[in-house]
This record gives structure tokens, C-alpha cells and sequence, in this order.
């Protein structure tokens, strides 16, 4: 039986790069990969990118996913061995469902990359129901290291080289001014402590 797989990580970890790396591997082996992403990730535009030791790899989508975007029809009359969804954590609640249900219903594969909490240390609604309903939910093997030496597992925002730990959810890292750095819980919570007192200063 076909599997709903989640792998997450931290910024950094090589989420897209495994995604990439998985393709080329189905696609040696005379496999037909469909590969996408939610519509709200406008990175890239309708590509994935991403970089390792320097260099860029770009590869364009196969399905962009909005709101009323129909799985069954992107299925339908064709013979894919896999679907790979990247940047996954920005799905929603029925669109996961609907990923389950494809997979259950079709008997494909598909393997989803993404984050598991936000810059304000939130769970994103698409990975909590990806954690609920995936079959297999695994940690990308690369981990990303905080700048202490520590396993990073947290998301930092900086905007303009300022620490943001409140506002919207959604922060696409496509401007030269917003930067996303792993970093592991303790110094989260340290630079959070760090803002809140310069906050205070400053009100």
C-alpha cells in the first residue's frame, strides 16, 4: 500500500535538496515524479530552489496548489509512480485531507517537505495535520546547527537584521531584507528575552 510520508526540518536542513535528490533517484530508475508546491510559497515562482556548496539547482513544478486545486484530476488517466510536495507546511487542514485521501483512494505515494513550526515558534496548520494523518513522519537526516554549537530546531526571522517574533505566519523569504537562521530552542528563547527588554527600553 502507497504511504503519506511528512519529513520536516528547520530552515536550512535541506528540505528541497532531499526533495531533489529523492526525484533524481525515482527518475534514474524510469519512475514518473510529479513535483509541487502550495501557491502561497512565491519563492522561485513556479519552481524550487535550492542551494548546496554554492550552487543553485532550480526545478520547475509540475502543479502549483491553491484552494481549489483538484488532486483526483491531476491523477486521473496518467501512471505516476510518486508526488513530492514541497514546502508543505503551508498547506491547509482540507488540503491535507485530501493528500491523505489520494494516496488511500490511488494507492500513490507522496512524499511531503516542510517545516514543523514557525519563527514565532507556532505550529503550522499544514504540518500538524500532516503529523496527524501521515504514515510515516520522519526528521530530514541533515540537522542544521545553531551558531552555539547545538542541534538547531527553531526558526529565527530577522527583517532588515532585526529579531521578529510576533505578526503574520506567512513570511516568505524571497527579499534580501528577510532572513530565516536555525537556531536551537535555548537561543530562541534567549534572543526572544533579548527583544522583549529592548522593547521595553524603547516603549
Amino acid at each position: 500500500m502507497a504511504k503519506l510520508i511528512f519529513k520536516y526540518g528547520v530552515m536550512n536542513s535541506g528540505k528541497t535538496t532531499t526533495l531533489l535528490m529523492i526525484t533524481r533517484n525515482y527518475e534514474d530508475n524510469k519512475k514518473t515524479v510529479l513535483i509541487g508546491k502550495p501557491m502561497i510559497d512565491t519563492k522561485c515562482g513556479d519552481s524550487l530552489q535550492s542551494r548546496l556548496n554554492n550552487n543553485t539547482f532550480i526545478r520547475k513544478c509540475d502543479f502549483i496548489i491553491d484552494n481549489d486545486f483538484d488532486f483526483n484530476k491531476l491523477v486521473t488517466g496518467k501512471k505516476i509512480d510518486v508526488i513530492m510536495i514541497d514546502e508543505a507546511h503551508f498547506l491547509n487542514k482540507s488540503q491535507v485531507k485530501k493528500i491523505a485521501n489520494l494516496v488511500h483512494e490511488k494507492n500513490i505515494p507522496v512524499i511531503c517537505f516542510g517545516l514543523k513550526v514557525d519563527f514565532r515558534g507556532e505550529p503550522f496548520e499544514g504540518s500538524s495535520y500532516l503529523f496527524a494523518l501521515a504514515n510515516r513522519v520522519e526528521e530530514i537526516g541533515v540537522k542544521a546547527i545553531c551558531s552555539c554549537g547545538s542541534i538547531a530546531n527553531m526558526n529565527l526571522l530577522s527583517v532588515n537584521k532585526k529579531n521578529i517574533f510576533d505578526g503574520e505566519q506567512v513570511v516568505i523569504d524571497n527579499d534580501s531584507k528577510v532572513e530565516y537562521t536555525p537556531v536551537c530552542l535555548n537561543c530562541y528563547l534567549n534572543k526572544k528575552s533579548e527583544a522583549q527588554l529592548e522593547n521595553k527600553k524603547n516603549d
